[in-house]
């Protein structure tokens, strides 16, 4: 039985983000990024783009949100830049 933890399962990365009125709010997962409005870069980079829910990614670090975008967003990453 393998006891160590393998490079896949700790490749992941999910951000969940409260906006109202394009204002990032503060919860846990904000203090991970760099807000302003309409837009919320990430302090550590994903490896690769990351899928983004409710927003658009431009790329390894940087969302971008209308500027009135009430509602969640979640961002879905890898930290490492291996494919399986």
């Amino acid at each position: 039985m393998l006891r160590s933890i393998k490079s896949g399962q700790r490749k992941m990365r999910v951000l969940a983000l409260k906006v109202v009125s394009g204002v990032v709010q503060d919860t846990l997962d904000a203090r991970q990024v760099t807000a302003s409005s309409g837009s919320a870069v990430l302090k550590v980079p994903m490896a690769q783009v990351p899928a983004v829910i409710g927003a658009t990614a431009q790329d390894e670090k940087t969302i971008t949100f209308a500027t009135d975008f009430t509602g969640d967003i979640i961002i879905i990453g890898s930290d490492t830049a291996e494919k399986y």
